[in-house]
Order: C-alpha cells, then sequence, then structure tokens
C-alpha cells in the first residue's frame, strides 16, 4: 500500500528528508523503492552504505497495516507526497515533509491563504491587530494559517473563526497533542471547523528545535506572512525569512518605538517589507498580484489573467500536461508556476488531476 510505504519512509531514524528523497529519485515510485531487492537498495548512489542499510533493516521490520489502523484507531489522517490534496506549493520546498499527519478538514491545505504569526508575549495592540487582520482575510474568503501559539497566533485563529472563516494550525508537536494547554478550547474549535497539521509523529511532545522546522510550512502554504509583533530575535522573523527564501510576500505591521515587541517588525519594513497598517494593505497588494477572489465576475475573472497565465492555459489546452511539461515549454521557475496554476485552480480556469497533471478548463 502506497500510504504505508510513505508513513514508513518517514519514520526511519538516521534518515533525514533529502536522504529519503535522493533514495526515491532513484527508482520510478516509492512501490519499486519499498520492493526492490537489498542488493539494489545497496547499490544506490550518493547515500551510505550505513544508511542503506537501515533503511533495508526498517522496511523489512515495519509493519504498515498496523501503523495506518493506529491512526485510524486516534482519528488521524495522513497526506503524503503522492496524494492529490498534497499541495504543490510544499512539494517545491528544499526538505518538504513526506508525510502529513492531520485531524480536520484537509481540503483547507488547497485553498489561498496568508499566515499571520508573531509575539506569544503579545501586547494588547498586537493581540487587537491580529484578530482584525484574521478577521477581515477570512472574511474575503482567504484562510489564515497560524502555529496555535499563545499571544499573536491565537488571536489570528479566533479571528478567522469568528466570522466563520477558514483556518489552519500548523502544530510543532504531534496533530493529537494540544500546545500549549491553554488552548484547548480553541484546538478543538479548529479540530471542528478548520485544519490542525503536523509533519511530527503523533504522540511527539513539543520542543524547542520543532518550531523553527514548522514555521517553513507556515510560509509554504501560505501567499503571503503578516508579521504582527516580533522582538528582534523572535522566530517569527524565521518564518519571515522562509517566506522571502520562498518569494512570499512579507508584510510587517509597525508598531512604538519604544516596544521590544516591535523592535523585529519595525526592522524588516526598514528591510523591505511591506508596512501594514490595514488588513487592506495586504488584500489590495494580493488581488493586484493574482486577482485572489471568487466573488468576482466570470469577466472580472477572464479580464485579469495575466500574459503568463495565458501562456500555461494555451499549453495545457486540449490534452492534460505534467507540471515538468509546464515548466520546460515556459521557461518558469516550477515556484512561479506553482503559483499561477494556483491561482488558475481558483479562478475555475485550470482543473488540477491526480499525478501533477493539468488541463486548462
Amino acid at each position: 500500500m502506497k500510504g504505508g510505504y510513505w508513513l514508513g519512509l518517514s519514520r526511519i531514524s538516521g534518515l533525514g528528508i533529502r536522504t529519503a528523497l535522493r533514495l526515491l529519485e532513484q527508482y520510478s515510485s516509492i512501490e519499486q523503492l519499498w520492493s526492490a531487492s537489498d542488493n539494489e537498495i545497496l547499490n544506490a548512489s550518493g547515500i551510505s552504505k550505513g544508511q542503506l542499510q537501515t533503511f533495508i533493516k526498517f522496511r523489512n521490520e515495519f509493519d504498515y497495516n498496523a501503523a495506518i489502523s493506529s491512526l485510524s484507531g486516534q482519528g488521524i489522517g495522513f497526506i503524503h507526497m503522492d496524494s492529490t490534496e498534497y499541495p504543490d506549493t510544499l512539494r517545491t520546498l528544499y526538505n518538504p515533509p513526506l508525510v502529513l499527519y492531520y485531524k480536520g478538514d484537509i481540503t483547507l491545505l488547497n485553498t489561498p491563504a496568508v499566515g499571520i504569526v508573531g509575539s506569544r508575549k503579545a501586547t494588547h495592540y498586537g493581540k487587537r491587530v491580529s484578530y482584525e487582520y484574521a478577521n477581515g482575510l477570512a472574511a474575503s474568503n482567504l484562510t489564515v494559517v497560524s502555529g496555535m501559539a499563545l499571544g499573536i497566533d491565537t488571536e489570528a485563529h479566533k479571528g478567522a473563526l469568528s466570522v466563520n472563516g477558514k483556518t489552519i494550525a500548523v502544530l510543532g508537536c504531534g496533530v493529537d497533542i494540544c500546545y500549549p494547554k491553554a488552548n484547548k478550547e480553541l484546538y478543538d474549535n479548529i479540530f471542528e471547523r478548520g485544519l490542525l497539521i503536523s509533519e511530527f509523529l503523533p504522540q511527539s511532545e513539543p520542543n524547542a528545535r520543532n518550531f523553527p522546522i514548522r514555521n517553513r510550512l507556515i510560509s509554504g502554504l501560505s501567499l503571503g506572512i503578516i508579521i504582527v509583533e516580533a522582538a528582534k530575535k523572535s522566530g517569527s522573523l524565521i518564518t519571515a525569512d522562509f517566506a522571502l527564501e520562498q518569494g512570499k510576500e512579507v508584510f510587517a505591521v509597525p508598531g512604538p518605538i519604544t516596544s521590544q515587541n516591535s523592535q523585529g517588525t519595525n526592522e524588516l519594513i526598514k528591510q523591505g517589507a511591506i508596512l501594514t497598517d490595514t488588513v487592506n494593505v495586504v488584500l489590495d497588494k494580493l488581488e493586484q498580484e493574482q486577482s485572489l477572489f471568487e466573488n468576482v465576475t466570470e469577466i472580472h475573472k477572464k479580464a485579469a489573467i495575466s500574459l503568463e497565465e495565458k501562456q500555461l492555459i494555451n499549453i495545457a489546452s486540449g490534452a492534460p500536461v505534467h507540471i515538468d511539461q509546464l515548466v520546460e515549454e515556459s521557461k518558469y521557475p516550477v515556484e512561479r508556476i506553482n503559483s499561477m496554476l494556483l491561482f488558475l485552480e481558483i479562478k475555475g480556469l485550470v482543473k488540477r488531476l491526480p499525478g501533477r497533471f493539468y488541463q486548462a478548463l
């Protein structure tokens, strides 16, 4: 079973994501990797013998049926890199999660989203801004992504839920663990009305190392990141760095020069982040770039298509085409292709098919 093989590949201690992907690249599918003989595996290039032996030992002992049954019994779902639900925006990361565990509405992973992050020790000002911005984004049919930490993250999720909007919490622990415990009610609300996801195994306790790792997913799932409050060495600045590396917009909310919580955000603005004194700054910027919103007329949708998007539509007209062909023929970077395809799907002009194939409608 493909899903079980992905579960196994993601759980091998001592085999990191990059090594696992290098091993997988030498086979046409994960099924072929899992069924290859020990000798074939040991001949894999670019991977140490010790790591290959670790893989073989784990593969021969791993009970994927028991693993899947255990997840099901806990009410936990999972997707993997071959899943239709797995977002293309995460596939293009340098170290994409092999498996994502989830509770809630998995379809939210492929909706247009904006991340909101900031200080755990937020001020009243920061909490109010986070709540109101999330409220405005959700009311505009954007999914709000955050990390469910105290302070800014908490208010972002609450602000989205307050207007029956969509929100995703990316956790730095197992998806079955509520952290912090004070957010149990929020955790339950997101489970019922949004999505909880994690790349960490169920029952994984939160630790300091996990949070920078999860931050790349918050930015990876988002069209842009809003930093509401951040001290000079805040973890939120790591999220901003990830967003810049991924070609995403970084929005920063200015704050009092006397506030430690505003030193990081004010510095981001000096470095070129978009000064964001109202949520409309975010909405206008994103609408200007891609005509995001679904409530525009069909005429507006088609009029707003860029020349780049028209080129993709022309390539994808007729028979379905693979994303690799779109990259080859258009000459655009794969990150740009993924972004354009997402918006074309939202506009109802391109359909995504299994296996990363696309077809113009």
